[in-house]
């Protein structure tokens, strides 16, 4: 038997028991040829073959030499050829070919080492996008649990503002009522002085009172402790007493040079009457002519030279009118206000000095801590 291959590639080979024949997915179909070396009568001739993966039995052909095939699908088969001479005789070792059809692009090895390295691809976009989910939800989760927190940090906040505005407004309460007790009292012994020492008394007191009304006002909650706004409390003061002794504001300048620091509140209500005194007799005293054109200042420096000590507070009251008279700084009257000033600067263990420079310009300095 020999075999030949048409439309594929030729085969035509004697005595080659095994040939292989590559077929690729775009070859749709290949004929074989096959002829017995017998030629007393080749018309009596007869054939038969069988490709193995694909026909189930052998197939027998007459004296029809050839097979056709079309569209096999992809893989190894092998063709087996037998022939029969004129006399009937068979040839049963027949001849074998093997074929092998090539897969389709996308069945190839190359197209499964694609979609391998597509598959990891995928995979490792799918994990990133997955983490970044993850990385975002969970990101989400802590923004909504800080959230949260800051909104239960602001309750509290805004519960301890209320509580502490309740303990400032039920301290203000207090503190009023008290200053009105206080005002009764000076009042009745007011009553019991001489008329012209009474009447004296009765405004100095009524000054003293209204300024400490003013200074409740100016107390707010800083931390733990209350503090005091010294500088508001010297604009409100100013305000007045310069309306209390109708003096003209273009005629004496008031200057607030005051710090707007807070002071811790048991300071600030000993330097507030020191302020209130000092003013109330600087316009009391100083300004013998009306016509004139003076000034009269309040200023309230404060130093923190370190951490472990207290701050270290300067007050000044200065004027451009005569000065102090000099029956005030014998300290006679016993209403004096400079004489209260004294007394609350040895209280602090403070420091009172007094000079005279076209004017009058009295200074304390001291040293004070908040209370614990």
């Amino acid at each position: 038997l020999i075999c030949s291959i048409s439309h594929i590639q030729p085969c035509s080979k004697k005595g080659v028991r095994s040939e292989t024949v590559h077929l690729s997915y775009w070859d749709s179909y290949i004929t074989f040829t096959y002829t017995v070396l017998d030629y007393i009568d080749p018309t009596r001739n007869q054939y038969r073959h069988m490709l193995v993966n694909y026909d189930e039995d052998w197939i027998e052909d007459g004296n029809v030499n050839s097979a056709t095939y079309t569209n096999l699908p992809h893989g190894e088969y092998t063709l087996l050829v037998q022939g029969a001479n004129s006399a009937g005789v068979w040839n049963r070792d027949g001849l074998s070919l093997q074929v092998i059809v090539a897969p389709p692009p996308w069945l190839s090895a190359w197209a499964y080492g694609a979609y391998s390295l597509i598959a990891l691809l995928l995979s490792w976009l799918s994990r990133r996008t997955y983490d970044s989910f993850a990385i975002e939800r969970k990101a989400r989760s802590r923004a909504r649990e800080m959230n949260l927190a800051i909104d239960l940090a602001n309750d509290d906040v805004q519960g301890q503002i209320e509580i502490q505005t309740s303990l400032v407004e039920s301290a203000h309460t207090q503190n009023l009522a008290t200053i009105s007790l206080v005002d009764d009292f000076l009042r009745k012994y007011h009553n019991q002085l001489p008329d012209d020492v009474a009447e004296y008394a009765r405004q100095s007191g009524e000054r003293s009172v209204t300024a400490l009304t003013f200074l409740d006002s100016c107390i707010t909650f800083h931390g733990k402790a209350l503090y005091a706004d010294l500088h508001l409390y010297a604009d409100m003061l100013i305000e007045y007493l310069m309306d209390t002794y109708t003096l003209d504001p273009n005629k004496i300048a008031t200057i607030n040079q005051v710090s707007s620091r807070v002071v811790p509140v048991n300071i600030a209500s000993q330097l507030a009457i020191i302020m209130c005194e000092l003013f109330d007799n600087c316009l009391q005293h100083a300004f013998d002519d009306p016509e004139a054109s003076n000034f009269a200042q309040i200023s309230l420096s404060i130093d923190t030279p370190s951490p472990f000590e207290g701050d270290e507070y300067k007050l000044m009251v200065c004027d451009s009118g005569v000065g102090i008279p000099k029956n005030i700084l014998q300290g006679a009257p016993s209403t004096s206000g400079l004489a209260i000033v004294q007394t609350i600067v040895n209280r602090i263990d403070g420091e009172l000095s007094i000079k005279f420079k076209q004017g009058s310009i009295v200074t304390i300095t001291c040293t004070g801590k908040p209370e614990e």
